[in-house]
């Protein structure tokens, strides 16, 4: 599979949040080894928090979308499927 560099990062983020899911997922069954996969990336891992709905909704709501200093990155579709 080949992967365009402009999505690089995407599908790195996409991953880790799989692999993370996957780990919580498996911790409800005792005894279920961590996945391969995980243990070759879980050094890239600083913290990973677990929020339930109400606390990301406290933190959406504290940030001003028009404070965060960076562009947004906007795409059309002809740009998405090039």
């Amino acid at each position: 599979m080949t992967i365009h560099r402009k999505y690089l990062s995407l599908q790195i983020a996409d991953n880790m949040a799989f692999e993370i899911r996957k780990y919580v997922v498996s911790t409800l069954t005792l005894g279920k080894p961590v996945r391969k996969s995980l243990e070759s990336i879980k050094s890239a891992f600083w913290r990973v928090y677990k929020r339930d709905y109400a606390g990301l909704k406290l933190i959406a709501d504290a940030n001003d979308p028009d404070s965060i200093p960076v562009t947004p990155l906007e795409y059309t579709l002809d740009e998405i499927s090039a």
